[in-house]
């Protein structure tokens, strides 16, 4: 009965990953899921998952975009969205590390 449940919930997960697009490659190589390309770790783990299932992941290595908006994109800065502070850093929110609600 576990090992039916586990299988189940494996299928799940990457029946989940794969309805919001499957995943694709960051420029470092990492696979990461479509829906959130910053999420390393969960990409990580959907292609454990697929490896366990027997089942071919659905990577498309073309659709990786680089995060964007005024954070990232403006010349004068924006406020993080971890930490509120301004800065024209475009890697500081990558500093601050996880975001947490304040």
């Amino acid at each position: 009965m576990a090992y039916e449940n586990l299988t189940a919930a494996l299928r799940d997960f990457v029946d989940a990953i794969n309805s919001t697009g499957g995943a694709t490659v960051d420029p470092k190589g990492y696979t990461v899921p479509v829906a959130d390309m910053e999420w390393i770790d969960l990409g990580m783990a959907y292609e454990k998952a697929c490896k366990a299932l027997g089942v071919e992941p659905k990577i498309d290595d073309t659709l990786y975009e680089e995060p964007s908006g005024a954070y990232f994109d403006d010349p004068e800065g924006a406020d993080c969205p971890h930490c509120g502070e301004h800065s024209t850093d475009p890697n500081h929110a990558a500093k601050e590390g996880p975001f947490t609600e304040a």
